[in-house]
């Protein structure tokens, strides 16, 4: 299959002979297929790969992205399949079905579908990557989930089960295939569209399943309320929670595997008027997933953090509210200088991601273990740098402040609005001002923005309001991006997140403010003298570059944050 690729792009003219030999040259080293081998020597893109076969085949080519796909052929083909050998059907006329393939030439995918279905089988040529767009897009768990939740309310009509029974009937029901593969279902969905959270909350209607995506919660299905015990309990269970609890708040977690990569599901209920809400962080462990250049750092932003956490002492604090991205920005600077000459100690809440060389520990305040008593301990170790998950009182912030003064390198994070409050808010906690001028090397403030999908964004011209937002004269013509919506980003117009910073670096003049208990607005008029970039101008920045969208700007920032 592979020679007769390269003997079509060859007959098109679309390569040389001498770079079809170089291909299989490359192939015969790497094992790799052909086509990602043209696509990674540049030769050539997949769309001109799939267009050219097609022609040469006199197969119709097909752009999915621009396709709506009907429901009802998806039954011709199961997702196995689909995922296996890179087809997905398009419409069914009559007895035939119409199928999109990545490789016309696998015959024998054409003829399993055939012989399933009993009918004719059609071909169309796509992109390899637009058909896995495509099945991630209409083979959506959810819709399993709906009929196994059909299945489970037909097969639940009976008499209800007597009080004293209760507990065990809900056990032995959260035990059933059809709730366990409900569970799994839910599980297995929130992984695929990249959810931080789950939310499973209890309603009046039922059972309502919510996924945080990209900072934003959405609604993904419903449970009907007969069905809430077990589900509930299936969900405790697998946590190794006691499930006979629901007065009180629970934790536990959950390892799961997909795709090779573990996962680690941190669930807490919680007990309501109407039931158990549950949640389950999704944490990926396994590596760093990201570094710092791909936080959204200004090149030159990026390049003094980079210096300043080099230094060899001192203290490093990231700031911001619970999920702007504070723990990934300390493990993306940890993994900057982790060496096998430095000793690196963290304590965390949770350890998120597991670094090589790095020895992380995790709080347990009911063995006598917090982030004070870790830090003290740490002492004892010989570290070299410190990671502390999060500065909450008086006496971990002391135990930081001591580190640092005694010649550690501290990463740690706090609750603060902006960058140039974490002084000030040091100072609240009890830490002497001098103390906080001495060791505090930088602060940075962060928020997470969505970033517009690539495949649907759009250009506007910027309202009056908007340059009343970005500063420029009325009669300036300034162009901005929008969101839409397309099949690539689930209608949202978004597709993933990036960081926007606010980094203040001590100076003189910043200490000084400091040590006299200057008030923050005082210590901020100072750190953009002396250059800093506020969050406010980050994110315009963003938005400008087509990053993301001014709305979404102002929806992470706030009002009270624009004006500065």
């Amino acid at each position: 299959m592979a020679e007769e690729l390269l003997e079509i792009l060859t007959r098109e003219g679309l390569i040389t002979e001498v770079e079809a030999e170089k291909v299989r040259l490359e192939q015969r080293r790497t094992g790799e297929p052909t086509k990602t081998i043209l696509i990674n020597l540049k030769l050539l893109t997949e769309e001109q790969i799939a267009e050219t076969v097609a022609r040469q085949l006199r197969i119709p080519y097909v752009e999915l992205d621009h396709y709506i796909i009907e429901r009802k052929a998806l039954e011709a083909v199961t997702e196995k399949m689909a995922r296996e050998s890179l087809v997905i059907p398009l419409y069914q006329l009559g007895d035939t079905v119409v199928i999109a393939v990545a490789d016309p030439f696998n015959i024998y995918a054409v003829d399993e579908i055939q012989s399933r279905r009993g009918g004719d089988v059609l071909v169309t040529v796509a992109t390899e990557s637009a058909i896995r767009r495509s099945i991630e897009h209409y083979y959506r768990v959810t819709d399993s989930v709906r009929d196994v939740v059909k299945s489970l309310e037909s097969s639940r009509v009976g008499a209800p089960v007597a009080e004293v029974e209760k507990i065990s009937e809900e056990e032995r029901l959260a035990q059933e295939p059809p709730v366990v593969r409900l569970v799994n279902l839910i599980i297995t969905q929130a992984i695929r569209d990249r959810a931080s959270d789950i939310h499973i909350e209890p309603r009046k209607e039922g059972l309502c399943v919510r996924f945080r995506i990209d900072g934003i919660l959405r609604e993904t299905i419903k449970v009907p309320p007969k069905l809430q015990p077990p589900v509930l309990t299936r969900i405790k269970i697998l946590a190794g929670m006691n499930i006979a609890e629901k007065r009180l708040p629970q934790d536990g977690h959950i390892e799961v595997e997909r795709d090779g990569k573990e996962i680690d599901l941190r669930v807490a209920t919680y007990p309501t008027t109407l039931g158990e809400k549950v949640v389950m962080r999704v944490l990926y462990r396994g590596g760093i997933r990201l570094g710092l250049s791909q936080l959204g750092f200004e090149p030159e932003m990026l390049q003094k953090f980079q210096k300043i956490v080099l230094q060899p002492y001192g203290m490093i604090l990231s700031t911001g509210p619970t999920g702007c991205g504070k723990t990934t920005t300390l493990y993306a600077a940890l993994d900057t200088i982790n060496t096998p000459e430095k000793n690196i100690l963290t304590i965390e809440d949770p350890v998120e991601y597991e670094l090589e060389l790095v020895n992380q520990s995790q709080v347990n305040p009911k063995a006598g273990l917090t982030f004070a008593t870790g830090l003290r301990a740490m002492f004892r170790l010989d570290p070299d740098i410190i990671m502390v998950g999060e500065i909450r009182d008086l006496q971990s912030a002391q135990i930081a402040v001591q580190a640092a003064l005694t010649g550690h390198l501290v990463f740690s994070s706090l609750h603060t609005n902006d960058a140039p409050s974490t002084a000030t808010r040091l100072v609240d906690m009890g830490i002497e001002p001098y103390l906080v001028a001495s060791t505090l090397l930088c602060s940075l403030s962060q928020r997470l923005v969505r970033v517009l999908c690539s495949e649907c964004k759009e250009q506007y011209e910027a309202t009056d309001y908007d340059k009343g937002i970005l500063g420029v004269p009325l009669e300036e013509k300034v162009i901005l991006y929008t969101a839409r919506g397309c099949k690539h980003c689930n209608q949202t117009g978004y597709y993933g997140r990036t960081g926007i910073f606010e980094m203040m670096v001590l100076d003189e003049t910043i200490r000084r403010l400091i040590v006299s208990k200057a008030t923050t607005s005082a210590i901020r008029e100072a750190a953009v003298a002396a250059g800093m970039v506020t969050l406010r101008q980050a994110g315009i920045r963003k938005a400008l570059a087509g990053i993301t969208s001014l709305s979404e700007v102002m929806r992470v920032i706030g009002e009270e944050s624009a004006m500065y």
